[in-house]
């Protein structure tokens, strides 16, 4: 949506309905109703564009929640393997303590 559209279109909204107050005053009510009528076509207009953008916002909003669900599975599954990678790394450093205590203790001259 051209955002700059919208904000024209309701400039002139505006305008015409400043117009068609200005033809009632003035006993105008036939040259009013025109205006009253454009006003309304530019107006439904101007929804629509609004409800066109509001639409594909929607739809991009609903792509990155698809995005971002599938980030969520990805780290989820990334975090379960390092959890893994990190006990497996422990029970290696626990078996390296282990063997150095031991070897130390042989080495150890009494």
């Amino acid at each position: 949506m051209n955002t700059g559209l919208v904000e024209a279109l309701m400039r002139v909204i505006e305008k015409l309905r400043a117009a068609e107050l200005r033809l009632l005053a003035q006993g105008l009510p036939e040259y009013a109703r025109e205006v009253r009528v454009r006003m309304e076509a530019l107006s439904r207009y101007r929804d629509a564009l609004i409800t066109r953008r509001l639409r594909d916002d929607s739809a991009k909003l609903a792509a990155l929640t698809e995005d971002l669900d599938g980030c969520s599975a990805d780290l989820a599954l990334y975090l379960e393997e390092k959890v893994k990678a990190d006990r497996a790394m422990n029970a290696v450093l626990g078996m390296v303590t282990s063997a150095l205590a031991v070897l130390a203790a042989l080495t150890d001259p009494v």
